[in-house]
Protein backbone atom coordinates (compact mmCIF):
# COMPACT_ATOMS: atom_id res chain seq x y z
CA UNK A 1 0.00 0.00 0.00
CA UNK A 2 2.77 2.52 0.67
CA UNK A 3 4.55 1.51 -2.28
CA UNK A 4 1.44 2.63 -4.29
CA UNK A 5 0.76 5.48 -2.36
CA UNK A 6 4.88 6.76 -3.28
CA UNK A 7 3.82 5.50 -6.86
CA UNK A 8 0.79 8.01 -6.79
CA UNK A 9 2.64 11.38 -5.28
CA UNK A 10 5.61 11.11 -7.06
CA UNK A 11 3.46 10.80 -10.56
CA UNK A 12 1.44 13.83 -8.96
CA UNK A 13 4.84 15.65 -8.47
CA UNK A 14 5.97 15.02 -11.87
CA UNK A 15 2.82 16.24 -13.58
CA UNK A 16 2.66 19.48 -11.47
CA UNK A 17 6.91 19.84 -12.30
CA UNK A 18 5.91 19.60 -15.90
CA UNK A 19 3.19 22.32 -15.79
CA UNK A 20 5.18 24.44 -14.36
CA UNK A 21 8.43 24.04 -16.73
CA UNK A 22 5.42 24.29 -19.33
CA UNK A 23 4.25 27.71 -17.97
CA UNK A 24 7.95 29.22 -18.20
CA UNK A 25 8.45 27.97 -21.77
CA UNK A 26 7.23 31.83 -23.34
CA UNK A 27 5.21 32.36 -26.33
CA UNK A 28 6.89 32.98 -29.33
CA UNK A 29 6.19 34.02 -33.02
CA UNK A 30 8.25 33.74 -36.17
CA UNK A 31 8.29 36.51 -37.90
CA UNK A 32 7.15 36.93 -41.50
CA UNK A 33 10.06 37.78 -44.23
CA UNK A 34 8.61 41.21 -44.48
CA UNK A 35 9.25 41.66 -40.45
CA UNK A 36 12.29 39.22 -40.05
CA UNK A 37 14.78 41.42 -42.41
CA UNK A 38 14.71 44.88 -41.21
CA UNK A 39 17.68 47.60 -42.45
CA UNK A 40 18.03 51.03 -40.65
CA UNK A 41 20.27 54.16 -40.67
CA UNK A 42 22.48 55.06 -43.82
CA UNK A 43 26.51 54.37 -43.50
CA UNK A 44 29.01 57.16 -43.97
CA UNK A 45 30.85 55.42 -46.48
CA UNK A 46 29.42 54.63 -50.17
CA UNK A 47 32.04 51.37 -49.74
CA UNK A 48 34.56 49.66 -47.67
CA UNK A 49 38.32 50.68 -47.81
CA UNK A 50 40.84 48.15 -49.48
CA UNK A 51 43.53 48.55 -47.52
CA UNK A 52 41.94 48.07 -43.79
CA UNK A 53 38.51 46.44 -43.35
CA UNK A 54 38.37 45.57 -39.31
CA UNK A 55 35.60 43.75 -38.03
CA UNK A 56 34.13 42.90 -34.56
CA UNK A 57 32.26 39.48 -34.28
CA UNK A 58 30.48 38.77 -31.08
CA UNK A 59 27.76 36.94 -29.78
CA UNK A 60 26.48 39.42 -26.85
CA UNK A 61 24.09 37.42 -24.82
CA UNK A 62 21.21 39.86 -25.66
CA UNK A 63 23.25 42.45 -23.60
CA UNK A 64 21.95 40.90 -20.17
CA UNK A 65 25.22 41.21 -18.49
CA UNK A 66 24.82 44.67 -16.82
CA UNK A 67 28.39 46.18 -18.03
CA UNK A 68 27.96 45.03 -21.38
CA UNK A 69 26.54 49.05 -22.84
CA UNK A 70 29.39 50.56 -21.07
CA UNK A 71 32.11 47.85 -22.86
CA UNK A 72 30.22 47.86 -26.33
CA UNK A 73 30.18 51.79 -25.83
CA UNK A 74 33.90 51.83 -26.13
CA UNK A 75 34.95 50.07 -28.81
CA UNK A 76 31.75 49.97 -31.39
CA UNK A 77 33.31 52.51 -33.62
CA UNK A 78 36.32 50.83 -33.99
CA UNK A 79 35.32 48.57 -36.64
CA UNK A 80 34.14 48.90 -40.43
CA UNK A 81 31.93 45.89 -39.77
CA UNK A 82 30.24 44.25 -36.86
CA UNK A 83 28.89 40.57 -37.03
CA UNK A 84 26.32 40.32 -33.49
CA UNK A 85 24.51 37.67 -32.40
CA UNK A 86 21.61 37.14 -30.15
CA UNK A 87 20.58 40.65 -30.44
CA UNK A 88 17.31 41.79 -28.86
CA UNK A 89 14.87 44.79 -29.68
CA UNK A 90 13.11 46.85 -26.82
CA UNK A 91 16.75 46.45 -24.91
CA UNK A 92 19.87 48.06 -24.03
CA UNK A 93 21.19 46.59 -26.97
CA UNK A 94 18.88 48.39 -29.51
CA UNK A 95 19.42 51.44 -27.74
CA UNK A 96 23.14 51.32 -28.50
CA UNK A 97 22.85 50.25 -31.79
CA UNK A 98 20.24 53.09 -32.83
CA UNK A 99 23.00 55.54 -31.75
CA UNK A 100 25.59 54.35 -34.21
CA UNK A 101 24.31 56.77 -36.39
CA UNK A 102 27.87 56.28 -38.66
CA UNK A 103 26.73 53.13 -39.59
CA UNK A 104 24.14 51.14 -41.54
CA UNK A 105 22.21 48.20 -39.44
CA UNK A 106 20.91 44.79 -41.19
CA UNK A 107 18.72 42.52 -38.87
CA UNK A 108 17.82 39.18 -39.26
CA UNK A 109 15.38 38.07 -36.58
CA UNK A 110 14.68 34.47 -35.76
CA UNK A 111 11.44 34.87 -33.53
CA UNK A 112 9.62 37.44 -31.47
CA UNK A 113 8.61 37.11 -27.35
CA UNK A 114 4.77 37.93 -27.82
CA UNK A 115 5.16 38.96 -23.72
CA UNK A 116 6.98 42.18 -24.71
CA UNK A 117 7.10 42.21 -28.68
CA UNK A 118 10.71 41.84 -28.72
CA UNK A 119 12.80 40.11 -31.45
CA UNK A 120 16.37 38.33 -31.27
CA UNK A 121 18.75 37.22 -33.82
CA UNK A 122 21.76 38.94 -35.94
CA UNK A 123 22.51 41.87 -36.39
CA UNK A 124 25.85 43.10 -39.45
CA UNK A 125 26.57 46.74 -39.10
CA UNK A 126 28.87 48.25 -41.33
CA UNK A 127 30.00 52.45 -42.50
CA UNK A 128 29.49 51.08 -46.07
CA UNK A 129 25.73 51.29 -47.53
CA UNK A 130 25.01 47.34 -48.85
CA UNK A 131 24.48 46.27 -52.37
CA UNK A 132 22.54 43.09 -51.25
CA UNK A 133 21.03 41.31 -48.27
CA UNK A 134 19.13 38.31 -47.95
CA UNK A 135 18.90 36.05 -44.96
CA UNK A 136 18.11 31.95 -44.74
CA UNK A 137 15.97 30.81 -41.53
CA UNK A 138 16.75 26.89 -41.00
CA UNK A 139 13.71 24.47 -41.51
CA UNK A 140 15.26 22.41 -38.34
CA UNK A 141 13.56 23.92 -34.64
CA UNK A 142 15.59 23.99 -31.73
CA UNK A 143 13.63 21.91 -28.82
CA UNK A 144 11.46 23.38 -25.55
CA UNK A 145 10.54 26.55 -27.11
CA UNK A 146 10.71 25.31 -31.21
CA UNK A 147 12.56 28.29 -32.47
CA UNK A 148 14.81 27.83 -35.78
CA UNK A 149 17.90 30.51 -36.37
CA UNK A 150 18.99 32.44 -39.27
CA UNK A 151 22.00 33.49 -41.35
CA UNK A 152 22.69 37.11 -42.65
CA UNK A 153 24.14 37.88 -46.10
CA UNK A 154 25.08 40.84 -47.28
CA UNK A 155 27.06 42.63 -49.81
CA UNK A 156 29.95 45.66 -49.59
CA UNK A 157 31.86 47.43 -52.45
CA UNK A 158 35.34 47.59 -51.94
CA UNK A 159 37.22 50.11 -53.36
CA UNK A 160 41.19 51.76 -53.93
CA UNK A 161 41.86 55.30 -52.54
CA UNK A 162 40.98 57.00 -55.71
CA UNK A 163 36.99 55.60 -54.72
CA UNK A 164 37.36 52.99 -57.39
CA UNK A 165 35.69 49.74 -57.05
CA UNK A 166 37.76 47.00 -56.95
CA UNK A 167 35.83 44.24 -55.63
CA UNK A 168 32.19 43.17 -53.69
CA UNK A 169 32.60 41.93 -50.40
CA UNK A 170 30.26 39.25 -49.41
CA UNK A 171 29.53 38.90 -45.21
CA UNK A 172 28.15 36.05 -43.67
CA UNK A 173 26.51 36.15 -40.13
CA UNK A 174 25.52 33.31 -38.75
CA UNK A 175 24.02 31.69 -35.37
CA UNK A 176 24.50 27.78 -35.21
CA UNK A 177 21.32 25.98 -34.42
CA UNK A 178 21.76 24.07 -31.26
CA UNK A 179 20.57 21.22 -29.01
CA UNK A 180 19.92 19.05 -32.34
CA UNK A 181 21.10 16.09 -34.16
CA UNK A 182 23.96 16.99 -36.44
CA UNK A 183 21.70 16.65 -39.60
CA UNK A 184 20.10 20.00 -38.40
CA UNK A 185 23.09 21.69 -38.30
CA UNK A 186 25.04 20.16 -41.50
CA UNK A 187 21.48 21.29 -42.85
CA UNK A 188 22.31 25.18 -41.99
CA UNK A 189 25.76 24.82 -43.35
CA UNK A 190 24.04 23.25 -46.97
CA UNK A 191 22.09 26.91 -46.77
CA UNK A 192 25.30 28.70 -45.99
CA UNK A 193 27.15 26.63 -49.08
CA UNK A 194 24.32 27.69 -51.57
CA UNK A 195 24.52 31.71 -50.93
CA UNK A 196 28.12 31.51 -50.79
CA UNK A 197 28.22 28.89 -54.29
CA UNK A 198 26.60 32.15 -55.84
CA UNK A 199 29.54 34.64 -55.16
CA UNK A 200 32.78 34.49 -56.68
CA UNK A 201 34.88 37.22 -54.84
CA UNK A 202 36.21 38.02 -51.57
CA UNK A 203 34.09 36.35 -48.89
CA UNK A 204 34.02 36.69 -44.33
CA UNK A 205 32.09 34.05 -42.67
CA UNK A 206 31.69 35.09 -39.23
CA UNK A 207 29.42 34.06 -36.18
CA UNK A 208 28.87 31.97 -33.37
CA UNK A 209 28.67 28.16 -34.83
CA UNK A 210 28.07 26.25 -31.71
CA UNK A 211 30.39 23.95 -32.53
CA UNK A 212 30.52 21.78 -29.08
CA UNK A 213 31.55 18.36 -30.94
CA UNK A 214 34.40 16.92 -33.07
CA UNK A 215 31.35 15.87 -35.57
CA UNK A 216 29.74 19.39 -35.58
CA UNK A 217 33.93 20.85 -35.89
CA UNK A 218 34.02 18.13 -38.92
CA UNK A 219 31.39 19.46 -40.55
CA UNK A 220 32.20 23.38 -40.45
CA UNK A 221 35.54 22.37 -41.79
CA UNK A 222 34.52 20.40 -44.52
CA UNK A 223 31.92 23.35 -45.79
CA UNK A 224 34.75 26.41 -45.44
CA UNK A 225 37.95 23.84 -47.19
CA UNK A 226 35.21 22.93 -49.85
CA UNK A 227 34.64 26.71 -50.28
CA UNK A 228 38.47 27.64 -50.06
CA UNK A 229 37.57 30.04 -46.79
CA UNK A 230 40.57 29.90 -44.27
CA UNK A 231 39.89 30.15 -40.68
CA UNK A 232 41.39 33.04 -38.38
CA UNK A 233 43.51 31.69 -35.88
CA UNK A 234 44.38 33.47 -32.79
CA UNK A 235 47.10 33.63 -29.88
CA UNK A 236 46.57 33.64 -27.17
CA UNK A 237 43.07 31.95 -28.12
CA UNK A 238 40.96 33.08 -25.60
CA UNK A 239 37.52 32.34 -27.43
CA UNK A 240 34.30 30.41 -25.36
CA UNK A 241 34.96 26.61 -25.26
CA UNK A 242 32.96 23.72 -24.59
CA UNK A 243 34.51 20.11 -24.42
CA UNK A 244 38.04 22.37 -25.65
CA UNK A 245 36.33 23.15 -28.66
CA UNK A 246 35.89 26.45 -29.99
CA UNK A 247 32.68 27.72 -30.56
CA UNK A 248 33.06 31.28 -32.45
CA UNK A 249 34.96 31.26 -35.57
CA UNK A 250 35.93 33.56 -38.41
CA UNK A 251 37.08 32.36 -41.88
CA UNK A 252 37.92 34.40 -45.03
CA UNK A 253 38.17 34.13 -48.71
CA UNK A 254 40.22 36.63 -50.97
CA UNK A 255 41.72 38.73 -48.44
CA UNK A 256 45.29 39.53 -46.75
CA UNK A 257 44.68 39.03 -42.84
CA UNK A 258 46.50 42.03 -41.25
CA UNK A 259 45.72 41.29 -37.62
CA UNK A 260 43.46 39.04 -35.31
CA UNK A 261 42.55 39.47 -31.28
CA UNK A 262 40.26 37.21 -29.02
CA UNK A 263 39.27 40.38 -26.59
CA UNK A 264 39.16 38.17 -23.17
CA UNK A 265 39.66 41.37 -21.08
CA UNK A 266 35.73 42.02 -22.09
CA UNK A 267 33.65 40.15 -19.43
CA UNK A 268 30.09 41.24 -20.36
CA UNK A 269 28.72 38.68 -22.25
CA UNK A 270 29.21 34.92 -22.09
CA UNK A 271 31.14 34.65 -25.42
CA UNK A 272 34.69 36.28 -25.86
CA UNK A 273 34.36 38.81 -28.52
CA UNK A 274 36.64 38.61 -31.71
CA UNK A 275 38.43 41.58 -33.88
CA UNK A 276 40.28 41.41 -37.44
CA UNK A 277 41.86 43.56 -39.68
CA UNK A 278 41.82 42.62 -43.55
CA UNK A 279 43.19 44.04 -46.87
CA UNK A 280 42.32 43.46 -50.24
Amino acid sequence: MTTLRQRILTSIMALLLSQQCLALIPEIRIPSPDQALKHSGVAQNHSLDAKSIKLLNWNIYKGAKSLWASDFAKIKENYDLLTLQEIQTKSEVEKQLTQMDRYESIYAFSFEYLEDNSLTGLATLSKANNIEKIYRVTHDFEPIIKTPKVSLYTKYRIANELGETEAHLLVVNIHGINFVRKLAFTNQLSQVREEIQKHHGPVILAGDFNTWSSGRMIALYNLTKSLKLSPVRFTPDTRKKVMGLALDHIFYRGLNLKEANSLHQIKSSDHVAMEVEFSL
